[in-house]
């Protein structure tokens, strides 16, 4: 597969609505198309072929703005983005999202339903599209009337759920209560213009490609920094590190960003929602959002938490920038790993996988909203674990091996009977997708992270909620998360490069630990506690020494993003996944890689015992290995 969208079998449409005859023009609105439609066109950035991206600007009808969008979604079989940027009005009895075009009026909450487009319209679009890929970007505001009703339980989410199919990442422009900017001094709205930064000057260390999950971090970042409304992130499949752009920054020279013109400089008011003219803020809802959605499409707010700095944070470390080999060991300390010629083949493409306590069983996790658990020497399925409404992105047995508990992108976290399948129960809900679970060492408790950027606790005999730990606007999106074998120390990392460390009794963040380049796959103790590993999306894995919290080295091999570590029980051997393909075994006296399994692009996994590693493929095959 190409790194980058094809320029063939792609498409792009751009579609900018700056002038109104009765809402409040929008200038900068121009410029954003034009400099996003160069950047998509241009062979150092995107290279899509010119003739597959298509700028739409101040449509005044349904068939203006809709009919492009159709023969892209006809035309394209690898990847399909719809911009847009303007207005968007809210319906007010359905409270659907609209798009407005040049005839569109929110004084009149009638004529605000048929004189601007309907998003199901594109929505239904695109999810109808045979692409492979399929992003929305909306650069947009909305108001007060946003926080009741794109709650997790309104009808901004049931319009998402419904929307959302395989492969999706949706990014909203602001938090509940503030519009997107359009300052008058600048030449591009301020998301928009911060995305554009990113595009055409790239990411100093982020390597060839930006991925859409390393935009929308740094974009958030660049945004915070100039105290303006954040972005918000949702992601299914990992779409977000799908690679969309090269880095201009890796090429060492960068494409220089469009200068727009005069005449058509941003000179609208700070605040770009149209204004209700006298009408009350309850009759009609102005809404805006900026959604990028790769394969599910739909519309949503989400609850965002107060914007200042948090005070009296704990230092952050950083580790000095030393590499450590990847030749192969020549003397290597571990034992010999023999391919045992055992394969267990499933029946449908492996997400992850993970041993029980005592290596019997083999739980198993697809793209869809299951968990099948296998009995390891017979290689038979046991059962099949059912009760998600949407794909299992993380899960982990209890120390004594008898529940499963399970997260997903339906955002609940809920609890099996491993005996017999049944479910015990859902322990509660997140915000968003849940890709990291871990028991505590005496079972009692269980973390949970989520990419809504909250970490949870839930207390597993009562099955319910514990409480939550630290200052989540600020830990950015949490992928995973551990507790040290002791049980007092647990560690989440995050899309922000950063490791953070609650105190668990306290509930206290006591450390925050730096040195990745990307956010953070994985992390992992050692059976005593006294080294953690991480994985980045740098595609490098780093270890830590826990007893002073300090860097020890950073372990280089890997082509892609490091999905996974797992220490090997004789504490002498770690392995890393990544999606390169590969997983690679490495001798942790020496700091030396001792053997790269390829093929193995999906997960992998050692018994608790560490005397068997199952790798897993996408081909559905899971191949055991023994330690000998």
């Amino acid at each position: 597969m190409n790194a980058l969208p094809d320029r063939l079998r792609s498409r792009a449409v751009l579609i900018g609505t700056s002038t109104y005859r009765r809402l409040d023009p929008l200038p900068s609105v121009r410029n954003n198309v034009e400099a996003l439609a160069a950047a998509l066109r241009n062979e150092q950035i995107c290279g899509l072929a010119p003739q597959n991206v298509v700028k739409v600007h101040d449509p005044d009808s349904t068939p203006e703005l809709m009919d492009p969008i159709l023969e892209a979604a006809a035309a394209a079989t690898d990847t399909i983005l719809i911009y847009y940027a303007g207005h968007g009005l809210i319906e007010e009895r359905r409270g659907e999202l609209h798009l407005a075009l040049v005839q569109s009026d929110s004084t009149d909450s009638g004529r605000s339903a048929y004189t601007a487009v309907r998003y199901g319209l594109v929505r239904d679009a695109l999810l109808n599209c045979r692409a492979v890929r399929r992003i929305v970007i909306l650069d947009c505001c909305y108001s007060g009337r946003a926080v009741g009703q794109m709650s997790a339980n309104g009808p901004a989410s049931s319009v998402l759920d419904e929307a959302l199919v395989e492969g999706s990442y949706i990014l909203a422009a602001a938090g509940e209560n503030r519009g997107a900017l359009a300052p008058a001094e600048e030449d591009y709205s301020a998301f928009t213009g911060e995305l554009l930064r990113v595009v055409y000057d790239g990411l100093p260390g982020q390597g060839e490609f930006l991925d859409l999950n390393t935009i929308y971090a740094h974009v958030r970042a660049a945004l915070k920094e100039k105290g303006r409304p954040l972005p918000q992130v949702r992601e299914l499949n990992r779409v977000g590190l799908t690679k969309f752009v090269r880095n201009q920054a890796h090429r060492g020279s960068r494409s220089a960003l469009p200068r727009p013109p005069t005449s058509v400089h941003a000179g609208s008011p700070a605040e770009h929602a149209p204004r209700l003219r006298n009408r009350s803020r309850r009759d009609v809802l102005i809404t805006m959002t900026a959604a990028a959605s790769a394969g599910g499409l739909g519309f949503l707010a989400w609850p965002s938490k107060p914007e200042s700095a948090t005070q009296g944070r704990p230092p952050a470390i950083t580790p000095p920038p030393s590499r450590v080999s990847t030749t192969p060991a020549p003397h290597a300390s571990a034992r010999v790993l023999r391919d045992t010629g055992i394969r267990l083949r499933l029946p449908s493409a492996i997400y992850a996988l993970c041993f029980s306590p005592n290596g019997a069983i083999l739980a198993t996790t697809h793209n869809d909203a299951i968990v099948n658990l296998w009995n390891v020497s017979q290689r038979r399925l046991l059962t099949t674990i059912r009760g998600h409404e949407k794909e299992v992105r993380s899960m982990a047995f209890s120390p004594n091996g008898r529940l499963l508990a399970t997260g997903s992108e339906d955002r609940s976290v809920r609890l099996w009977d491993v005996r017999t399948g049944a479910p015990l129960g859902i322990l509660g809900r997140h915000g968003n997708t849940v890709p990291g679970l871990d028991f505590s060492p005496d079972g009692a408790t269980l973390a949970s992270v989520s990419s809504d950027c909250t970490l949870g606790l839930w207390d597993v005999a009562r099955r319910a909620k514990i409480g939550r730990l630290g200052d989540y606007e600020s830990n950015g999106w949490l992928w995973s998360v551990a507790f040290t074998p002791n049980g007092k120390t647990l560690a989440a990392g995050n899309i922000s490069e950063a490791i953070f460390l609650w105190d668990v009794r306290t509930r206290r963040r006591i450390r925050i630990l730096k040195g990745h380049t990307g956010g953070i796959i994985t992390v992992s103790f050692n059976r005593d506690g006294s080294l953690m590993a991480s994985a980045s999306k740098d595609k490098t894995i780093r270890l830590w020494r826990m007893k002073d919290e300090m860097p020890l080295a950073v372990l280089t091999g890997h082509h892609d993003v490091v999905s996974e570590v797992q220490f090997n029980r004789d504490g002498r051997t770690l392995l890393s996944t990544s999606d390169d393909g590969t997983t690679k075994l490495w001798d942790l006296a020496t700091r030396r890689l001792l053997r790269t399994i390829e093929g193995c692009d999906a997960s992998a996994a050692f018994t608790a015992k560490g005397d068997l590693l199952a790798t897993a493929s996408r081909d559905r095959t899971v191949h055991f290995w023994r330690f000998t």
